[in-house]
């Protein structure tokens, strides 16, 4: 009955945050947009969110708040760079994983195959939850069998969590409070008047009145819910490395003659990157030995365009 894992990593540009300063944790915290006063709160650490604070309140706002707000800006690529990694570290338990595209942290791997590999369920999502604990991150790893339903439960809890069966994790989901699932603080005021608070409430509402009275988004966070919209799982293609093997018999003692035949692979390595319309930016030598020590040689750069080296 299993189909897949969904693993959440709560604020991942908070979390970044917090793994480069780990003297924050415990202060309330806020992956801001700017340092403008004006500036919209993003992610909001525990701390600060039992102190009133939530994301989209603006910057000004908060401070009146919790004077003591430690207010960060992430860059976009830091957030690429981490998913990158992230989705790297996540092939070592199934070769086919998705990342949202809209929510850094929210990732879904498919489970085909990997009884053989890991035993049981709950041993294969251990095994992810501690990779990913290892490397300093909080997490929640939710095996199930709903692409929303298991992500939903994800993003309210932490460790693992295994459903034998749709039903439970359908209940499972509907208990989720709504703040989880990234609806602004606007709509959820205005359900909070409508006594609708988590995700089971939501179901319960007719879903063309609330196209008409919230819009499109929450129409659609409605018709996922009663999985009347799915899709299948969308994982990226892996981009392997461009290599090329060199057998050397006998072995080369000379380290200009063994550069002279690495130099003359060079151009079948560039046409790859060519075709994958990618260029080198530095190349690095490293060389292992008989004794099997490593031995790294000065990197170097192609020269710029125009000039010769």
């Amino acid at each position: 009955m299993v189909r897949l894992a969904c693993v959440s990593l709560p604020a991942l540009p908070l979390q970044l945050v917090l793994r480069e300063e780990p003297a924050l944790r415990g202060m309330p915290v806020a992956v801001v947009e700017s340092q403008r006063a004006q500036a919209p709160l993003l992610w909001v650490s525990t701390t600060g969110w039992h102190q009133g604070l939530r994301p989209g309140m603006l910057h000004a706002a908060a401070l009146s708040l919790a004077g003591d707000l430690q207010a960060r800006v992430v860059a976009p690529e830091r957030v690429a760079t981490a998913a990158a990694s992230l989705t790297t570290l996540l092939r070592r338990f199934s070769p086919h994983v998705e990342a949202a595209r809209d929510e850094p942290g929210l990732f879904w791997l498919s489970a085909l195959g990997m009884g053989r590999l890991h035993g049981t369920p709950r041993a294969w999502g251990d095994g992810i939850h501690g990779a990913l604990g290892e490397q300093g991150w909080r997490a929640a790893v939710v095996i199930g069998v709903g692409h929303f339903t298991c992500a939903a439960v994800a993003r309210g809890r932490r460790g693992v969590r295994v459903f034998g069966d749709a039903a439970t994790e359908r209940q499972a989901a509907c208990r989720v409070p709504l703040h989880r699932l990234g609806l602004t603080p606007q709509v959820l005021e205005d359900l909070e008047e409508l006594d609708v608070r988590r995700l089971g409430d939501l179901l319960r509402l007719p879903p063309d009145g609330l196209l008409q009275r919230f819009g499109s988004d929450l129409h659609r966070l409605h018709r996922l819910a009663a999985h009347a919209l799915d899709r299948p799982l969308q994982p990226l293609a892996e981009r392997l490395p461009i290599t090329d093997l060199l057998l050397v018999e006998p072995a080369e003692v000379d380290a200009a003659r063994l550069l002279f035949l690495i130099k003359g692979r060079l151009p079948f390595l560039l046409a790859d990157l060519t075709a994958r319309q990618e260029a080198l930016h530095t190349l690095h030598v490293t060389l292992t030995l008989d004794d099997h020590s490593r031995q790294d040689l000065p990197c170097s750069r192609p020269a710029p365009r125009g000039r010769k080296s």
